[in-house]
């Protein structure tokens, strides 16, 4: 669908200082990350029952973030609607890369802070 790299000079030394910590920073600021795709993926999403909306979820490892639904009808509803012809999924993140770089930001800088 849509991804973000986020790079971070001497992100290599944060995970050898702080293993332990920086994995529970990286794993907050995904799921962060994904909560503000997912609630704007269910804003834009087209409602006719409101079934497939509901159906938007979010999934966390400790390196991915996956914002999905598992309606059949959903890829239609992405990439072949005249209603809405960007979809819902991808505009969710692309107008959201802003917002999802400061939360990883502010989330380092608390660890940073907290040494």
């Amino acid at each position: 669908m849509g991804s973000i790299t986020i790079s971070s000079p001497g992100l290599d030394k944060l995970v050898k200082r702080f293993p332990v910590k920086i994995k529970k920073v990286m794993r907050d600021s995904l799921d962060q990350s994904a909560l503000v795709v997912q609630n704007k993926a269910k804003q834009l999403a087209p409602v006719l029952t409101g079934h497939l909306r509901r159906s938007i979820t979010r999934r966390i490892t400790s390196t991915e973030a996956v914002v999905g639904t598992d309606v059949i009808y959903a890829g239609v509803r992405e990439f072949k609607t005249r209603s809405i012809p960007g979809g819902y999924l991808r505009p969710a993140l692309s107008t959201n890369k802003k917002k999802i770089k400061k939360v990883f930001e502010k989330n380092i800088q608390k660890l940073l802070k907290y040494k």
